[in-house]
């Protein structure tokens, strides 16, 4: 564990940095290296640093983590190559668990109900995400369009859902089921709010799971229960808690081996995934879900990574050993202010989900494989990875690389090869491994060429056999199976083999 120390003003340590002017002389010493302390604040148990140093090399041991960058004028002046780098200092927090090898699977949203009277188009839809290497699709089951009234149920809709639900399995996907949500006939326009509600609610799950027992084995409760637009007419992490302890009972009852998702929550929310698990919510689910939607910056640099550790730890907390899944993340394409384009939503979606593997998620779905329109100025109709006619945009190239290449491969660990550089170690089912390495600054530290990053070797004595871009094209190795790089921001793979 690192040691934070201070000095007395005018009394800087041995080899420090010298003190530029219009700033107080106090130090601390991150990493073994001096840095000099611009500022402090203090919020709870997190104290908030700016170091000012030439030259600055934070890595993550769940006691410091880069939050951001910062420039700030001295005086009207800056020495060049000078920058303040803000970071915080967790006081008292106990370390994320250490990510244990384990399995990885990539998803995505299909959402086939929104094509149930197009069957060429499903059919369509499903053999390019097949194509694409997705191994799960979560799909939404409407109570609404099922059981229109008590005890009545729409066969023609349940046929549409039937063949849906086998299109998928004939091309090698798994479901999780999303089962959505209300109905006029029991809640309303609200979400169930009694112990009778509740039942109906439950009763229409275990038919679902009935029904689908051979075809669908995991299934969520509800859909960001964190939301007042999802749980109207307001959130109640008690009242969901009860609605998933009754449904998990009734769902068990129809198949005890199928899973039941929980939480199901709009980004990392720890305040209300805290709640259901003081209310027992933890033993009414298998599985654990969250959205750590992260606007237009990829997850190895949001701050939605750090509350994944934070969750992991809080399950350890609560003695749950439970899998973290994501069932929804993305980046929208639209002209929005938090939309991406094109060219970039391809890295930033790989980079969120080998990130996401990193940090202990089993299953990763992206929202959505499909534009739910053709309006470039609505950002919720842009989220899909091909467009609205089923052209792929670039990011379906991308995601189609990395999960081909990962396809039943596990993760086994992280290394740390220099700042804002990012290098996850896959092992694949022939023996080889594949290593997926990027930069969060491929400009250097603020972006502006300062500390640029540095040709880096690859951590390994492995052989290098191949390196794959983020499109798929070959990359030139050298003789003798060696490669040396600097890292971009878009993820390159290198196989390596002993």
């Amino acid at each position: 564990m690192n040691e934070t120390t201070t000095s007395r003003a005018g009394q800087p340590p041995p080899s420090a940095p010298e003190l530029p002017p219009g700033l107080i002389p106090t130090y601390g010493i991150f990493n073994d290296c001096w840095h000099l302390v611009h500022d402090a604040t203090v919020n709870g148990n997190i104290i908030y640093l700016e170091l000012a140093a030439a030259m600055v090399q934070i890595s993550s041991n769940g006691q410091y983590r880069a939050a951001g960058y910062i420039m700030k004028r001295m005086r009207n002046s800056i020495s060049i190559g000078l920058c303040f780098v803000s970071i915080y200092v967790c006081v008292g927090c106990k370390p994320s668990p250490t990510v244990l090898p384990h399995d990885i699977n990539f998803g995505t949203g299909i959402y086939l109900d929104r094509t149930l009277f197009d069957g060429q188009r499903t059919r369509d839809a499903v053999k390019l995400a097949a194509e694409a290497g997705m191994k799960w699709s979560r799909e939404e089951f409407h109570w609404d369009q099922i059981e229109p009234e008590r005890g009545v149920s729409d066969e023609d809709m349940l046929a549409r859902y039937d063949r849906a639900v086998g299109t998928l399995r004939e091309n090698g996907l798994s479901i999780l089921g999303l089962l959505a949500y209300r109905t006029p006939w029991s809640s309303g326009e609200n979400a169930p709010a009694t112990d009778a509600q509740r039942l109906d609610y439950a009763h229409y799950a275990a038919a679902m799971v009935e029904r689908y027992h051979d075809s669908v084995k995991v299934w969520e409760v509800w859909n960001e229960p964190n939301l007042d637009h999802f749980w109207p007419p307001k959130s109640d992490p008690a009242a969901y808690t009860e609605l998933l302890r009754v449904t998990y009972t009734a769902i068990k009852e129809s198949d005890p081996t199928a899973k039941v998702v929980g939480c199901s929550t709009s980004g990392v929310d720890l305040n209300f995934i805290r709640s259901v698990l003081d209310g027992g919510g933890g033993q009414y689910m298998d599985i654990l879900s969250i959205h750590p939607y992260s606007g237009n910056q990829s997850t190895d640099v949001a701050d939605e990574r750090e509350g994944i550790r934070q969750l992991r730890q809080m399950l350890v907390e609560f003695e749950l050993d439970l899998p973290i899944w994501v069932s929804e993340v993305g980046f929208q394409t639209s002209t929005d202010d938090n939309g991406v384009s094109e060219a970039d939503q391809g890295a930033l979606l790989v980079r969120t989900y080998l990130t996401l593997f990193a940090e202990g998620v089993d299953v990763v779905i992206n929202y959505d494989f499909i534009d739910d329109g053709d309006d470039p100025d609505e950002w919720e109709q842009n989220f899909g990875i091909v467009h609205h006619n089923l052209d792929p945009k670039p990011a379906y190239h991308a995601i189609k690389t990395a999960a081909q290449m990962l396809e039943g491969a596990q993760f086994e660990r992280s290394v740390d090869i220099g700042f804002a550089l990012e290098a996850f170690e896959f092992s694949i089912p022939d023996g080889r491994h594949l290593w997926a390495i990027w930069s969060s600054k491929q400009n250097g530290l603020l972006g502006l060429g300062l500390l640029p990053v540095p040709q880096v070797e690859l951590p390994t004595s492995e052989t290098v056999e191949r390196v794959i871009g983020l499109y798929g094209q070959c990359l030139a190795i050298e003789p003798g199976g060696t490669f040396h790089f600097k890292p971009e921001a878009e993820p390159i793979f290198i196989l390596t083999r002993p």
